[in-house]
């Protein structure tokens, strides 16, 4: 009877290496829950770079695949893409290609080089306000209108680059 009571009372004094694994993982799946879930840091230049050069890649693919036109509107607080569909430039509502803003402490510049600006005339007609206007385009031959980003903070700039033939690049300084 003794021994029985003493088996017993060891086998329930600790925890076994199953229940211990179980509770390690419960706490790794919270805590990568909520790394997940954290907002960015502000103002990380590099973060809203990375984003804005994958949608950049993203636009020039998706022009191809799909042989659509595609346009983008810039504006220093932010984007919007557009996809031209018979006459008419609508907003894309694609997740990947969502406009987007930039936060406020992040200073955005624009350097677009558009050649076709070269042939133009000084005298040109006001454009419908109501009509979109994008800046950047996005061919279905996969020709795009150089672009060049320059996001700047506090900590650094990054500058991501857009060239003619749809590659994108980034740079630190």
């Amino acid at each position: 009877m003794d021994r029985s009571v003493t088996l017993r009372r060891r086998a329930s004094a600790g925890f076994t290496l199953v229940e211990l694994l179980v509770v390690m993982l419960i706490v790794a799946m919270i805590s990568g829950v909520v790394v997940l879930n954290m907002p960015p840091p502000a103002g990380n230049e590099k973060s809203e770079a990375d984003v804005f050069a994958a949608r950049l890649d993203a636009a020039a693919q998706m022009a191809v695949m799909t042989g659509s036109m595609i346009g983008l509107e810039l504006d220093p607080g932010g984007y919007v893409y557009y996809r031209y569909n018979r006459g008419v430039w609508a907003a894309m509502g694609e997740k990947t290609l969502s406009s987007g803003a930039f936060p406020a402490d992040l200073a955005v510049e624009f350097t677009i080089a558009d050649p076709a600006k070269k042939n133009e005339t000084e005298e040109t007609e006001p454009l419908d306000e109501e009509a979109p206007a994008p800046a950047v385009f996005f061919a279905p031959t996969g020709e795009t209108t150089p672009l060049e980003a320059d996001f700047k903070s506090r900590r650094g700039n990054v500058t991501v680059t857009l060239d003619a033939a749809g590659n994108v690049t980034m740079a630190s300084s």
